[in-house]
C-alpha cells in the first residue's frame, strides 16, 4: 500500500540475549525510547505485559529526536515475535539482502486487531482487502 509512513514496525524474536542486542543497535544508532521509561524494560516479560495490558501497547517505539524520519516500532506481543510471524512472511531483496516481509493476508489480519482504528488503518484495511480480492479472483 503507497503511503507515506514515518516508521519500521520489526518482529522481534523476544528471547533476551536477542533484545540485548537490538537495544545496543538502537543505541549505536543513536534511537531511544518514544515513552519517558528505560529502554531496558522491553527486556522483561512481565514489564512487556504491562506495557501491553495496562497501557493498550502494541508496539515500543524508538526514535531520533533529530530526526523525525527514523523510527522503529517493535511488536511486545509473543504472537506478534519473529518466531510467530516467520511462516505468514515472503521474501523480497532490497539493496541486495533478503529480507522478510510479512504476507498481506496476515497484514490484514493484524491491522484488524488494532483497536482503536484509525484512520490510516480503515484506510490500510480496505486496500488490502481488495488486494487479496483480485489475488483470489
Amino acid at each position: 500500500i503507497e503511503r507515506m509512513t514515518l516508521d519500521l514496525d520489526l518482529a522481534l524474536d523476544l528471547d533476551y540475549n536477542n533484545l540485548t542486542k537490538f537495544l545496543q543497535i538502537m543505541r549505536e544508532e543513536g534511537l531511544s525510547p518514544r515513552v519517558p521509561i528505560p529502554a531496558e524494560s522491553i527486556l522483561d516479560p512481565k514489564k512487556r505485559e504491562l506495557m501491553i495490558n495496562e497501557k493498550n501497547a502494541l508496539v515500543f517505539t524508538f526514535i531520533d529526536v533529530d530526526n523525525a524520519y527514523k523510527q522503529i516500532d517493535i511488536f511486545l506481543k509473543e504472537q506478534m515475535s519473529y518466531q510467530s510471524l516467520r511462516n505468514h512472511s515472503e521474501k523480497v531483496k532490497i539493496d541486495g539482502h533478503d529480507v522478510n516481509i510479512l504476507s498481506k493476508k496476515k497484514l490484514l489480519e493484524m491491522k484488524k486487531l488494532i483497536n482503536p482504528l484509525r484512520e490510516k488503518d480503515i484506510h490500510d484495511i480496505s486496500i488490502l482487502e481488495k488486494l487479496l480480492e483480485v489475488r483470489n479472483d
